[in-house]
């Protein structure tokens, strides 16, 4: 029989397991090929984030490389001009002290012997034995007033006097470029050596400012992760050099003009304020631009006149003069004959506006003399401390003599100046004297006033009551009379209103006439009464005068110490202090392009980091195609000066700017010719590798400007 085959019946679940069996592994296979892709992406993802970090993190290497390193030159050229500044000021200082001591002895001698002599006329029973019990205090009161001036005055010059002139202090040791009986080379006065010294700091800043430059923009490039960082120009100079003492000249005396920023030419009428390097608009310097020590001048622009009808008949005053201010001399105080309530004649205004024209500038030395000139007169709202002294006038002149002492203007050490100076004699019989003798000599002669202008005469029942008088007691007249004048030649048959009333005291007695003076309770009356155009009533004003006398002068004169005491036949080889001026022998900085010229080559800096990178994950699959296995960014800055471009403002500032001029090496001030100067001077800067100098070369001469500028800046 034969047999048949029958097929083996497989159970459903096990079919299953064996399709599966054979499928098994191409899944796997496809994932982990996905993962790989994955991995590599991800890897690839992480490396170019690390990348652009570290592209992000090297361009703020190169900005910091270049902020730092221009940055050290604006602070090296902001201490110059800090030093050039300084000196100026110091060496102002030096006539302005050196004339305190003889100053400040000649006014307190003065003004204690004025003192005196007033104290010895209010010391008596009776001013005036004519007068009436209240015109006789009115004398007293105006007579102590000036008294209680003086001594009031005395007292503030008389700690300052004493201790500037006693033996145990010397202001030669201060203002003096040599001690007298020790002369040498070098100075001795402090203000002198510290002139000195601040110009010694000022080289240093100079030649230090390059290398030190590029120090700190390398060590900060390194900071911020950097593998090599540097500036450009990789050996970089302080466009600077050493000027002349007589530099200083123009910024003290002013001899040279300056213009405003308003484009007005000037002169600085003595008043300094000039640099030396001056050219407009970029170096009006320190005391215009920054101190706006300035004095302003307009010109008024006329549109038209208006009439202006004024006040008739107001103010028509018969005057009087009076024979002792009229005899000449200086005069401290005011009158009490000339009404405060003047009307108006009818006049033409002239309509229109004042438009500012620009200004002068004046330099440390007059604004030093600007305010103790404030301070010692005053003005009429503010009266000054010793406005009943001559120490201002002694102070300016003796200071302008010294001044003349520094800067000479032949060049050669002017010979010495003599100035009086004042002896006062005090009792007037002892003065008459002196003065009647012809072998004496008298400077000038001191005498007060005191006045009253009343609408009653002295002695009547409102004499003196208020709104009736006005006086100049409280302020009197003060004057100094060249020569030696007797105040008994002003008792005169000729003027029978004078006489001497006491031993010091001479009197006068008139009248003048005034149709309005409402100080005096005097309106304007017309006759007949009431019609404006009437004519106008005349009352009598009863005029008193009292003349004090106050001393002579009988003094000598004196020579003016030279605080420029140096070497008079070669004074000009000393070893005097000098600025440092902006070097503009090569061109000049003009204009507001800093890509042109020495502003450029000069004032704009290039910063340059490196840095070696590889990818942090899998860096064999991942490896640079860059020749130098890294990155190279560049930052360029500017240097400048919104003030005043030169040595002496200081005002300068650094900032980023976009990067200019990359190529071609043709251009002798691109940055690819700057670093391949560079190559070679590197070799002479400690903080840069001359490799890394040429790498940087290669590669930014190697592509195309255009592309560098975007992928290599921000």
């Amino acid at each position: 029989m034969g047999g048949t085959t029958r097929p083996i019946a497989l159970r459903p679940g096990r079919a299953r397991r064996i399709a599966r069996t054979r499928r098994s592994g191409q899944v796997l296979i496809l994932t982990l090929v996905g993962m790989t892709l994955l991995v590599g992406l991800v890897f690839y993802v992480y490396n170019v984030g690390d990348q652009v970090n570290r592209r992000l993190e090297m361009q703020g290497a190169a900005d910091a490389v270049a902020v730092t390193g221009a940055g050290w030159m604006a602070r090296s050229m902001n201490v110059v001009a800090m030093d050039n500044v300084g000196t100026a000021k110091m060496l102002s200082l030096v006539p302005i002290l050196d004339a305190q001591p003889l100053g400040s002895e000649m006014a307190y001698h003065e003004v204690s012997a004025w003192e005196q002599m007033l104290a010895s006329i209010v010391a008596q029973p009776r001013i005036d034995p004519l007068a009436s019990g209240a015109t006789e205090q009115y004398l007293r009161d105006g007579t102590e007033s000036l008294r209680a001036r003086m001594a009031t005055q005395r007292d503030i010059l008389a700690p300052f006097a004493q201790a500037i002139n006693l033996p145990n202090f010397d202001m030669e040791t201060i203002t003096h470029w040599e001690k007298r009986g020790m002369g040498s080379g070098t100075p001795h006065g402090m203000l002198w050596r510290a002139a000195v010294t601040m110009e010694e700091f000022s080289r240093s800043a100079v030649e230090s400012a390059g290398p030190l430059a590029q120090q700190r923009a390398s060590r900060m490039g390194q900071r911020d992760s950097a593998t090599a960082a540097f500036l450009v120009p990789v050996a970089p100079e302080m466009p600077a050099h050493v000027g002349h003492y007589l530099d200083f000249q123009p910024t003290l005396q002013g001899l040279c003009e300056v213009r405003s920023d308003y484009g007005t030419m000037q002169p600085t009428g003595g008043n300094g304020g000039a640099i030396p390097d001056f050219a407009y608009p970029h170096r009006l310097g320190p005391w215009a631009r920054l101190h706006r020590w300035r004095d302003y001048f307009q010109e008024f622009i006329e549109t038209g006149r208006q009439w202006d009808a004024g006040t008739p008949g107001r103010g028509a005053t018969g005057g009087i003069g009076s024979r002792v201010t009229s005899i000449g001399g200086r005069t401290v105080g005011r009158r009490a004959t000339s009404p405060n309530d003047r009307g108006r004649a009818g006049h033409w205004n002239r309509q229109g506006y004042h438009e500012l024209q620009g200004y002068r500038t004046y330099g440390p030395y007059a604004w030093a003399r600007r305010h103790i000139h404030w301070w010692a007169r005053g003005n009429n709202e503010d009266p000054g401390k010793l406005r009943d002294t001559y120490y201002y006038e002694y102070l300016s002149r003796l200071a302008g003599i010294k001044l003349d002492y520094m800067f000479p203007s032949d060049g050669v050490p002017p010979p010495s100046v003599e100035i009086h100076k004042p002896n006062w004699v005090v009792g007037y019989p002892q003065c008459k004297a002196i003065g009647e003798n012809p072998d004496n000599q008298v400077t000038s002669t001191m005498l007060y006033v005191v006045e009253i202008a009343s609408r009653y005469p002295d002695g009547a029942a409102g004499f003196l009551s208020q709104g009736s008088f006005r006086t100049n007691g409280d302020y009197p007249i003060a004057q100094w009379v060249g020569g030696w004048f007797d105040p008994d030649l002003l008792v005169d048959p000729n003027y029978p209103n004078y006489q001497k009333v006491s031993d010091y005291v001479w009197r006068e007695e008139t009248t003048y006439w005034t149709e309005e003076d409402h100080e005096l309770g005097i309106g304007r009356e017309t006759i007949p009464p009431g019609d404006p155009a009437g004519e106008a009533v005349k009352h009598t004003v009863y005029y008193y005068q009292w003349v004090f006398f106050g001393g002579i002068d009988i003094g000598g004169t004196i020579e003016v110490s030279n605080p420029a005491n140096w070497d008079s036949v070669d004074w000009q080889q000393q070893a005097l202090p000098q600025p440092i001026l902006i070097d503009t022998s090569q061109g000049d900085y003009g204009g507001d392009d800093p890509d042109v010229g020495w502003r450029r080559e000069k004032f704009t800096f290039l910063g340059v980091a490196r840095k070696h990178t590889e990818a942090p994950v899998w860096p064999q699959r991942f490896r640079h195609v860059n020749p130098i296995e890294g990155m190279i960014t560049i930052a360029q800055a500017k240097l400048f000066n919104n003030q005043s471009w030169g040595l002496w403002t200081q005002d300068w500032q650094v900032q980023l700017m976009p990067v200019t001029r990359l190529g071609p090496e043709s251009d002798p001030q691109s940055w690819t010719a700057l670093l391949n100067d560079g190559v070679t001077e590197a070799a002479s800067v400690d903080a840069v590798d001359a490799a890394e100098v040429e790498t940087a070369y290669q590669y930014l001469s190697a592509i195309d400007p255009d592309m560098a500028r975007i992928y290599m800046t921000h």
